[in-house]
């Protein structure tokens, strides 16, 4: 609690830096913890859904991290806009940067594990029931991996 307390007083106190550039850094990092809070909401309401993890999960390996409009891209990039806005790389800003952006990687990981379940869903009603009724295995296969399994 001290050191980010510390790290959003030093905020005030950047050394050679204009009033001016002191309070654009600020109103950039309230615009970044802004998306970071809607983002982390909008995740974190679709988390009950296993087609809708798949859906954003692809999305994520579809997409190029920069480029991206996922929602997983927009919050890591709105933490990458705060951290610059309001660090000075001082010891001890790590455990504020962890905490902030733990929320975002437990939403991944849960996130790839609900993808990996529904995955497998998948597999067994498209996949094992098609070879069981006669399909041709490797097509059947080629056909999931190229589909559903792309990303």
């Amino acid at each position: 609690m001290q050191k980010g307390g510390r790290l959003f007083s030093s905020m005030g106190k950047l050394s050679g830096v204009s009033d001016e550039k002191r309070l654009e850094s600020l109103k950039i990092a309230a615009r970044a913890f802004k998306d970071y809070k809607a983002g982390i909401s909008d995740i974190a309401a679709k988390a009950g859904s296993r087609k809708e993890a798949f859906k954003m999960t692809s999305q994520v390996f579809n997409e190029d991290q920069v480029t991206g409009s996922s929602p997983f891209y927009t919050v890591y990039n709105a933490v990458n806009r705060f951290r610059t806005a309001v660090s000075e790389a001082k010891e001890g800003e790590n455990i504020y940067w962890r905490l902030m952006e733990g929320p975002l990687d437990f939403l991944w990981e849960f996130y790839r594990n609900e993808t990996a379940c529904y995955l497998q869903l998948l597999w067994e009603k498209e996949v094992l029931i098609e070879i069981e009724s006669g399909g041709e295995p490797k097509d059947v296969v080629e056909k999931f991996v190229k589909g559903p399994a792309s990303p």
